[in-house]
């Protein structure tokens, strides 16, 4: 979400409303670009999750429905996305 609005509540609200984030004017355009860069890393996470048979909301499905070659290559890469995310 992109306002003007820069009260806590208005932030709140927004949130609870359903945004993912919630970006004030006037724009800084590196915390613009970092936010954006924790979006991606955030949907690649996601994307990998799914890949392996499960979701954040849901529990892990079992690990036979998934191709054990496949699953192990999955989570080397995820492993490497979350460490990058943390400055490792």
């Amino acid at each position: 979400m992109l306002t003007a609005k820069a009260e806590e509540i208005d932030k709140v609200i927004g949130l609870e409303l359903g945004a993912d984030d919630y970006v004030t004017k006037p724009l800084l355009s590196h915390h613009l670009k970092k936010q954006f860069s924790v979006h991606l890393r955030v949907r690649q996470c996601q994307n990998l999750f799914h890949r392996l048979g499960f979701t954040l909301q849901r529990p892990r499905r079992q690990a036979a429905k998934a191709d054990r070659e496949e699953q192990k290559e999955i989570t080397e890469k995820l492993n490497i996305i979350v460490l990058k995310s943390i400055g490792i």
